[in-house]
């Protein structure tokens, strides 16, 4: 309701908005006027920084609520923002108490398709959340659909749970980090791979997944290639070896269920999981070729 905005609405309407209210004939085109005045700030903002630093990488921190609650309150349309290529992560303030209440501010938003091909990143609350909680947050979001978490805020990052997060996600100091996602997707892919095929040959050298012989030897062949794909665009990303990958998972990940629908003595919880990660793998490739060609 600034001076500007009501003199512009008033020159498209000749109304003054600061008379109107929810249920007049004008609400829904005044909602309609704020909306577009946030996407149009966030568009030139973007654009006018990238045209400064082209690699710069733009984020921007939302609320989780249903789309069209939000827009009707607070005019946040950050699902256009990501499909314009406005913004490249889009961080979801799905702050929690319990795991429970993160689970139902997460589930509903993970449709590939949702903010095109920008990274969507849950937010995890550390204010007044005992470590334990934090922790079973911390891997529930790791077995969803999703390139990360982000955690909020650093002051309440104490001693006791940098030294657990030290242990189970490797210090930023060492040389061994993990790349991060948004700057290193192709690398990130790789890794994440890797990691995935450590734990299926763990479960397979130690009988915890049975297997007939034929097909652990072609599925172990598969992998392998699958691997080697994702090592090769990490090293030498192109157009072509992207092209290849992104080819490659698609089929992988299409064999992966078939395989999958006939381990009986899985649960499926593990399967969903496993299928959620290389959900991920597609994401950080297609963010990749986004920001990378």
């Amino acid at each position: 309701y600034g001076k500007s905005s009501r003199w512009l609405f008033k020159q498209m309407t000749g109304v003054d908005p600061i008379t109107l209210n929810p249920r007049g004939a004008l609400w829904e085109q005044w909602t309609s006027f704020k909306i577009r005045q946030v996407d149009t700030f966030v568009s030139q903002v973007s654009t006018s920084l990238k045209q400064i630093r082209p690699q710069l990488k733009m984020s921007a921190a939302v609320f989780p609520l249903e789309q069209k609650e939000r827009l009707y309150r607070i005019q946040q349309n950050w699902e256009e923002w990501g499909q314009n290529q406005w913004i490249d992560l889009i961080f979801l303030m799905t702050y929690a108490l319990d795991t429970g209440t993160l689970e139902e501010k997460t589930q509903s938003l993970f449709d590939r398709k949702i903010a095109g091909n920008a990274l969507i990143i849950p937010g995890i609350r550390l204010l007044k959340v005992p470590d334990q909680v934090m922790i079973d947050q911390l891997q529930f979001i790791r077995n969803l659909p999703t390139s990360g978490f982000a955690l909020f805020a650093t002051e309440n990052l104490n001693p006791n749970l940098q030294t657990i997060l030290n242990r189970i996600q490797g210090s930023i100091i060492t040389k061994k980090a993990e790349p991060l996602p948004h700057r290193q997707p192709f690398k990130t892919a790789a890794v994440r791979f890797n990691s995935l095929r450590q734990e299926w040959s763990f479960l397979i050298v130690n009988n915890l997944w049975a297997m007939e012989e034929g097909t652990l030897k072609t599925w172990g062949q598969e992998v392998d290639e699958m691997a080697n794909l994702l090592e090769q665009l990490a090293t030498n990303p192109s157009p072509r070896n992207l092209t290849l990958t992104q080819n490659a998972l698609k089929r992988f990940s299409y064999q992966f269920k078939s395989v999958m629908s006939r381990q009986k003595d899985l649960s499926a919880y593990q399967i969903q999981v496993w299928e959620n990660r290389l959900v991920t793998l597609q994401s950080l490739l297609n963010y990749g070729q986004r920001v990378e060609f």
